[in-house]
């Protein structure tokens, strides 16, 4: 009798232990786990000779077009004796700048240029880990209305402030635009919202 209780107290622990544990059931329905791109392992490190140079607010890049700020960057680089072909890319905003290949001495005569803010070195930057695709069947609603991956053969109608035509990461169709405001024949957007709503749009 007592031999019995024993065994069935070890079997009632094992039933427990055993039902405490659920496996989450995988089923064909499921999304794959596997990472498309496995873990950025050089997110964060130096691009070598390639620097980032901001403005000091003596410089209103904010307000100056593409073409002014490339102009305002090669004129720095002249006066410190550097060669135009080093700039790579320019941005504006706040505080705006360029970014270019330099040597470190280069760096040190730009550090001492009063229209100069900082500089700091180039890096890679990742802005996920790891990903996954998902499957069609999983893509809202909205996606699928303007299409995904290349996007070829869809349209979104922003119906707003307007969109900013020049602006870099958008693909606006001018000749399909149309401004309802009486007096202003261009859609071109002079507030900035529709450019917003289109850039989330976009992404």
């Amino acid at each position: 009798m007592y031999l019995n209780k024993t065994i069935l107290f070890y079997i009632a622990a094992i039933l427990f232990l055993a039902g405490c544990k659920k496996d989450k059931p995988t089923t064909a329905n499921d999304p794959p786990e596997e990472c498309v791109e496995s873990r950025a392992a050089k997110s964060g490190d130096i691009i070598a000779g390639r620097y980032i140079i901001a403005y000091s607010n003596s410089v209103n890049a904010r307000t100056m077009s593409f073409g002014s700020l490339e102009e305002k960057g090669e004129s720095v680089l002249k006066e410190h004796n550097i060669s135009v072909s080093r700039m790579q890319e320019v941005f504006g905003g706040e505080p705006g700048g360029f970014i270019a290949t330099l040597s470190p001495e280069e760096v040190t005569r730009l550090k001492r240029d009063l229209s100069v803010s900082a500089i700091e070195p180039d890096r890679i930057i990742a802005l996920a880990t790891c990903f996954t695709v998902a499957e069609p069947r999983l893509i809202t609603w909205n996606i699928q209305r303007v299409g995904y991956g290349n996007g070829i053969g869809k349209t979104a109608w922003i119906i707003d402030t307007g969109i900013d035509f020049d602006h870099p990461d958008l693909n606006v169709d001018v000749t399909r635009s149309k401004s309802f405001i009486t007096g202003n024949p261009s859609a071109d957007d002079e507030n900035g919202h529709g450019t917003h709503v289109a850039g989330v749009i976009a992404g």
